[in-house]
């Protein structure tokens, strides 16, 4: 059954009638409350609420629904908590969103589910979203309760926080983290707004990771040896302002070591996004990367570390696939390196922005055919070298059909 907004409130009050339902699509845009009266289809396998933009929660009496296989929910829902007794929904395979309740409202704890109630959502498969983490306690969680979903692909891990000190919570944070780890087989991962310092070293073993992001993690000062994992293909890192890259333990270098080809790679990284990272240095190189490499307001030295590796240890040359390199902000930037330039022979797309201490283009520019966009911007002494027809660096990039120079 599919019930449209210009239907009759009247059949939402009727539903619990329909005792032999299996399929209920409720397309009501505004629709904000499911009435509880639907948990009386005992043999409803199917919810579908993706046009529900403004529901806020479940029916509290969900858990009634034990035939349920799928709940389906708007991309950007927001509940406050999860029905308690959801987690006796064993045959569930669908569900977008586990948000955990806030403990300290007591009406609200009274009838919101604890993270324990994901333990025996083992059927779980697709992507799972597990929202307002810091609003739970690794007291009240027992064991790890991601380990069994084996059917799991995607899961996004967001802390939201009530009011505790700092220290608690990176202390909090870090044990619920552990807790969290899913199985090795998944395929990506997300953390946003995690408070911890470290990193689990679990992140490092899950060989099947093709997607990983780190996002708004503020306190979060190192990462586990991510080049560990060997189908890692996307990396994104942003607002991680206090983050300084893998510990010491892994490797270590000094400002003159690029070239040093001893450095860690990630052996099949295609798209690399730091941005937002003032402070990350110590990372493992990237010369693999193909699709897209975007440095913004970081470091550039592990860039120009990966230019200069040796091309004799690798299938390729460093960066000799790649398509799209944007460098935007990244203050130490002083030069591109003539021999790390030439490799960039697949480069179709050029974007440096508000780097002042680039000064010049190295003549290795020339050599780069399948450019055909380069935006300068915010590069005073950069833009006056390439100003068309008159730019001591003119020469190296006037065969690139489309130059964008601007303050």
């Amino acid at each position: 059954m599919l019930i449209k907004d210009s239907d009759s409130c009247e059949i939402l009050r009727a539903l619990g009638e329909l005792k032999h339902l299996r399929f209920l699509a409720l397309g009501w845009r505004g629709l904000e409350r499911v009435p509880n009266t639907i948990t009386k289809l005992l043999n409803l396998q199917v919810l579908d609420l993706r046009a529900c933009r403004y529901i806020e929660e479940l029916p509290k009496d969900v858990r009634k629904l034990v035939d349920l296989k799928h709940i389906y929910l708007h991309e950007y829902v927001e509940f406050a908590h999860m029905p308690k007794g959801i987690g006796e929904l064993t045959s569930l395979q669908t569900l977008p969103i586990f948000v955990v309740g806030h403990k300290g409202d007591d009406e609200t704890a009274n009838g919101a589910a604890g993270l324990e109630e994901l333990r025996e959502l083992n059927s779980l498969g697709g992507e799972l979203k597990i929202a307002n983490l810091g609003h739970a306690e690794p007291v009240t969680v027992s064991g790890y309760v991601l380990k069994n979903k084996l059917r799991l692909q995607s899961l996004v891990l967001k802390w939201g926080y009530p009011d505790y000190d700092d220290a608690t919570r990176s202390a909090n944070d870090e044990e619920m983290l552990e807790m969290l780890r899913p199985h090795p087989d998944l395929k990506k991962l997300e953390i946003h707004a995690y408070q911890g310092v470290n990193l689990p070293n679990w992140l490092s073993t899950m060989t099947n990771l093709v997607d990983f992001k780190l996002i708004n993690c503020v306190e979060c000062e190192y990462l586990p040896p991510l080049h560990l994992c060997p189908s890692l293909k996307k990396l994104h890192i942003s607002c991680c302002t206090k983050l300084l890259g893998i510990r010491d333990d892994y490797f270590y270098f000094s400002d003159d070591d690029a070239g040093n080809d001893d450095f860690p790679c990630f052996p099949a990284l295609s798209s690399l996004k730091i941005t937002f990272c003032d402070m990350l240095k110590r990372m493992p190189l990237f010369p693999t990367v193909d699709a897209q490499l975007e440095l913004d307001e970081c470091w550039a030295y592990p860039l120009l570390c990966t230019m200069m590796m040796k091309s004799s240890n690798l299938s390729s040359p460093p960066l000799s696939q790649l398509s799209s390199l944007l460098l935007v902000d990244l203050d130490d930037l002083e030069y591109l390196p003539e021999e790390g330039v030439c490799n960039l022979t697949s480069l179709q797309k050029l974007v440096i922005r508000r780097c002042p201490r680039l000064a010049t283009l190295p003549p290795a520019m020339r050599r780069l055919t399948c450019l055909q966009i380069l935006i300068i911007k915010g590069c005073p002494l950069l833009k006056e070298r390439c100003r068309e027809g008159e730019g001591e660096d003119w020469p190296n990039i006037s065969h690139i059909p489309s130059v964008e120079l601007s303050d």
